[in-house]
C-alpha cells in the first residue's frame, strides 16, 4: 500500500469537537449535509461492530469535508459491492473512492485489513463507477484508517492513492 499519510484526528472526550493533526484545528459540529449524518457521534456504541463502522464513516466524512473534499455519496452500491465514501478532492480535481476501516485496538493498523483481495475488488468497483459516471476523468482510491482508543478519542490516518492499477 502506498504511503500518503496526512495526519491524525483526535476526538477529545466531553467537548464533542474534533481536532486535526498537530495544529489542533477544530472541526466542531458543522452540518454534514443530511439529517441522517447529524447524529451525535458520542451516542454511538463502540462495542457494537455495526455502530463502530458507522462512527468511523461519520468521522471520515467530517474529516474529508474539513480537508477540502466535497462528499458526493456515502455507501455507493453496485453489483460488485459497496464503496464507503465517494468524494471529490477539490485541490487535485480527482474523484476519490474511500474505504474506511475502523478498529478499537490501538495496537493495530486498520489499513492492514485492506489486503490484496480487497484491492482487487476496489479495482472492479472503480471500473463500475467509471462506467456509471462517464464524466469522471480521474479516479483515485484512498483508505482512511481510524482507531477508536476509547470513547471520545480516535486517531485517523488518510492514505492517499492506496493502490494503483498495476499493483
Amino acid at each position: 500500500m502506498n504511503e500518503g499519510l496526512i495526519g491524525t484526528l483526535e476526538l477529545p472526550g466531553g467537548e464533542g469537537d474534533y481536532l486535526v493533526g498537530d495544529s489542533r484545528q477544530t472541526l466542531g459540529h458543522e452540518p454534514l449535509g443530511d439529517e441522517e449524518e447529524e447524529e451525535d457521534l458520542r451516542a454511538l456504541d463502540i462495542d457494537d461492530p455495526h455502530q463502530l463502522g458507522r462512527l468511523g464513516e461519520l468521522i471520515a466524512v467530517r474529516y474529508l469535508r474539513s480537508a477540502g473534499y466535497e462528499v458526493l455519496q456515502r455507501n455507493w452500491r453496485c453489483r460488485s459491492g459497496e464503496v464507503d465514501v465517494v468524494a471529490r478532492d477539490l485541490n487535485r480535481d480527482e474523484t476519490v473512492l474511500v474505504e474506511v476501516k475502523t478498529r478499537r485496538n490501538a495496537d493495530c493498523n486498520p489499513e492492514d485489513a485492506v489486503d490484496e483481495s480487497k484491492l482487487a475488488r476496489y479495482r472492479t468497483l472503480s471500473l463500475e463507477y467509471l462506467l456509471e459516471h462517464e464524466c469522471v476523468s480521474c479516479l483515485r482510491f484512498d483508505v482512511i484508517a481510524i482507531v477508536i482508543a476509547r470513547p471520545g478519542l480516535a486517531r485517523l490516518r488518510h492514505i492517499l492513492g492506496a493502490s494503483s492499477w498495476d499493483s
